[in-house]
């Protein structure tokens, strides 16, 4: 992406090699850059912040973190010596081939407070859907968007698989909705582990989130427990005006 804004873009890997992109060849550290990207596991990358900011002559680093809280400290600490840390976190993984109408989320109060930043307006040129959340609400957001729908996913697959039944059995005779159902827990089951782990235990609200999990089980137990359906049908009801609200 930033190659083709015009910026020489020199990789700096775990294992202490530099290497120039986008032909991989060792080169040497600048002496001097504009801007750092750290795009490392959750768990390493406030560490990663700090070396950044204490080993390169750099004023500005970008982190692209999927969840944000643990890193607070860190980000408050090097701010401290002048260096500035932009938060933003795009919304898909490596594999996709076009930015355009992608979501990529910048940490801060406006849109117009990044209007000359030269990441967000690299995104831009791509056609990537810009949008800002405040940091600190960031995680909570996040617990809805990413740690619930993988949650969910893995105790549906997880359930799957201790029914006795093979994937063939359920899939050759699902229905629309339990089709889609399947593709999705396929995708989460395909992803990275650690990454996974790391977006459910590195979130500020994890414990939070979970006794919400429990709290909409119990509703729907209860709802089930109530031989006249009302209970029930107000959970449907309840989904149905939410779902009015647009977007999906």
């Amino acid at each position: 992406l930033l190659l083709f804004e015009g910026y020489e873009v020199v990789i700096v890997r775990s294992s202490g090699a530099i290497l120039r992109y986008p032909d991989f060849e060792s080169t040497a550290l600048p002496d001097e850059c504009e801007l750092s990207i750290v795009s490392v596991p959750m768990s390493i990358t406030a560490d990663t912040i700090s070396r950044a900011a204490n080993e390169l002559k750099c004023k500005r680093i970008y982190e692209i973190c999927s969840m944000k809280n643990h890193l607070k400290e860190t980000i408050s600490n090097v701010r401290k010596y002048g260096v500035e840390v932009v938060s933003l976190h795009p919304m898909f993984g490596p594999e996709i081939r076009s930015f355009k109408d992608k979501p990529v989320i910048f940490c801060g109060s406006s849109n117009t407070a990044f209007k000359e930043d030269p990441v967000w307006k690299a995104f831009a040129s791509r056609d990537a859907r810009l949008m800002t959340v405040d940091f600190e609400i960031h995680d909570r957001l996040m617990s809805y968007i990413l740690q619930t729908t993988h949650a969910l996913n893995i105790m549906y697959f997880t359930l799957l698989s201790n029914s006795g039944f093979d994937l063939l059995d359920i899939a050759d005779r699902a229905s629309p909705i339990c089709e889609r159902q399947l593709e999705n827990a396929r995708a989460v089951a395909r992803q990275d582990p650690q990454l996974y782990f790391e977006i459910q235990k590195l979130s500020g609200v994890r414990k939070g989130l979970i006794s919400e999990l429990e709290r909409a089980f119990a509703e729907l137990k209860k709802a089930l427990e109530d031989d006249s359906g009302e209970r029930f049908e107000a959970l449907m009801n309840i989904g149905k005006e939410y779902f009015k609200g647009g977007g999906a």
